[in-house]
């Protein structure tokens, strides 16, 4: 039997199932430089990889409650980069020396780190290597207690052959306003090497999303979720997301959201990390500087304590939500029915997130936000900008 809209996963309808495909017996025979064409093509997909930084002395501190210590060729690191390891070294390493060349290449950027393969992303920390490449990749740069200029710089000038370094930025309020938060660095304090760097990165980003990962949104419990309304509120279209690393930008949503968009639920407003960054930016480079740099909100909902990689955890997270949903809008022994999609055309769960326009959210203040106001969380109407849809790439 067919399930609900609700309980049913959007997919595009072009999208083959990786069970319907068959393997291509010929490849061998195919000419080397085609072939290296087809790896590096499989290869050409952007991805959002997580990675917080930690000053020295709370590395050596983790590692040691785990009984490890710094191996001799980590002796000289004057921080520690740890990586949310799982699925970050492409399977292309492992086909054959032919296509573990070409990964090799494509990811030029060899970073030292320390690797965490539990899927819960709380395991033991091993050192190892993130490969990664400035074009495709984007950093999602969390707030440890490290320095962030530092490691921008190191990027640039050591671990990029080219001497690049970063291109894509996915960064949330912590990591811009939060201690040795990248906004909260007095650049005029910084010495050259590290400023130049950290100067040529802000003016080079292709692309930056502020993130805004929420564990409240498509439901809204009244007072509980901290949302001004005694309503239980429900939003079916707000994507939710995934942990795995390459996404797909689908443009604009095609899913019939409109009604949902005019009551999306934030925990806060995203304008505080746009005006920080703004300010950052005319720190930097200038008041006269017109960044060229697409900026976007990422808003996504993230189911708290859960890991979705494929499409059957998708469909037990669909599940249990509407189990809670049933649960905590029982009333005299009868939930609350959820709303009849049969009058409208139904909106299929989304696995991935939003990206709106930084506009979306209203003017920006002038000076520095007001957070005890603007952190405040609140329902928005932003049936004015319809945003970007993005898969999560489940598989």
């Amino acid at each position: 039997m067919t399930p609900p809209p609700h309980l049913q996963i959007f997919k595009l309808a072009h999208v083959t199932p990786k069970t319907h495909l068959h393997t291509f017996h010929l490849f061998s025979i195919l000419p080397p430089e085609l072939r290296v064409k087809i790896w590096r093509l499989a290869l050409e997909r952007q991805r959002i990889i997580r990675l917080c930084i930690h000053a020295r002395y709370l590395m050596d501190a983790l590692l040691a409650r785990q009984g490890d210590s710094r191996p001799g060729t980590r002796t000289q690191e004057r921080d520690g980069v740890v990586v949310e390891g799982y699925q970050t070294c492409s399977k292309l390493f492992r086909v054959s020396r032919e296509s573990r060349d070409v990964a090799m290449a494509f990811y030029r950027v060899h970073l030292p780190c320390w690797l965490v393969m539990d899927l819960k992303g709380h395991g033991v920390m091993k050192p190892g290597t993130l490969y990664f490449n400035p074009v495709y990749d984007f950093l999602n740069v969390v707030n440890g207690t490290g320095q962030i200029v530092d490691f921008l710089h190191r990027l640039k000038t050591i671990h990029d052959p080219r001497r690049t370094g970063l291109l894509n930025l996915a960064v949330d309020e912590n990591a811009l306003n939060g201690g040795g938060g990248l906004c909260r660095v007095d650049l005029s304090t910084v010495e050259e090497p590290v400023k130049t760097s950290v100067v040529e990165t802000l003016a080079q980003l292709r692309t930056v999303f502020f993130v805004q990962e929420q564990t409240t949104g498509r439901h809204v419990f009244g007072y509980g979720s901290g949302a001004p309304t005694t309503d239980n509120l429900l939003n079916r279209s707000f994507p939710i997301a995934t942990s795995t690393l390459h996404f797909d930008r689908l443009g604009p949503d095609p899913r019939s959201i409109g009604e949902d968009l005019r009551k999306v639920f934030v925990n806060s407003d995203p304008r505080i990390m746009i005006s920080a960054w703004r300010r950052l930016l005319r720190d930097a480079l200038g008041d006269q500087w017109m960044p060229r740099t697409e900026q976007k909100v990422l808003l996504t909902f993230k189911r708290p304590g859960s890991k979705i990689f494929n499409h059957m955890e998708a469909k037990a997270c669909l599940q249990d939500e509407q189990d809670v949903w049933v649960k905590e809008t029982c009333s005299n022994g009868r939930p609350k029915l959820v709303p009849s999609e049969a009058s409208k055309p139904p909106v299929e769960a989304a696995f991935g997130f939003w990206l709106f326009p930084t506009n979306a959210f209203g003017a920006l203040p002038e000076g520095p936000a007001n957070r005890s106001r603007d952190s405040a969380p609140r329902i928005m109407d932003l049936g004015e900008y319809w945003p970007e849809l993005v898969s999560g790439g489940l598989h």
